[in-house]
């Protein structure tokens, strides 16, 4: 379970709520990007990618809880009526990612980026001085220019 944060400046005050720094995506078919977000990741993932992009493997069906399974439900079937999916690394590689939550020096936008596939620019200023959330502890506060950016601990999701 991730930590979660809250990044406060000392002039002008919060400046993101509850962050844990970023989430993965899944690309599906379309191009679109789906959040997949803690907990239930797995169950995300295997929604968007599973049926069309790999082949079911049911678990071994010798497994006490198969049999039990079995004499409740009368057939072979996945204790929670759906198959794990068995997606190739390839594919995971290719259509998994990270969005990082980060944080513009010159605006104070707080736009998320998958800084290993798009370039690190600000959505709303077009500037390149963009930062993790969690690199910006301790410096000057974007927004009033004044303050510093501290970070305090907040609890887990």
């Amino acid at each position: 379970m991730p930590l979660l944060y809250e990044y406060k400046c000392t002039n002008c005050g919060t400046l993101a709520d509850y962050c844990s720094g970023g989430y993965e995506y899944v690309i599906d078919d379309d191009g679109n990007k789906i959040n997949v977000f803690h907990p239930g990741e797995t169950r995300t993932i295997n929604r968007v990618l599973g049926p069309k992009h790999s082949k079911p493997k049911w678990p071994d069906p010798k497994k006490r809880r198969l049999k039990i399974s079995q004499r409740l439900f009368g057939e072979y079937r996945h204790p929670w009526g759906q198959p794990s999916w068995c997606i190739p690394k390839e594919i995971l590689d290719e259509r998994l990612g990270f969005f990082s939550k980060c944080m513009c020096s010159e605006c104070g936008e707080m736009p998320s980026i998958d800084l290993q596939r798009e370039k690190a620019q600000c959505p709303k200023c077009k500037s390149k001085k963009i930062k993790r959330i969690r690199e910006c502890e301790g410096d000057k506060c974007p927004k009033c220019k004044k303050g510093k950016i501290l970070k305090e601990e907040r609890g887990m999701s």
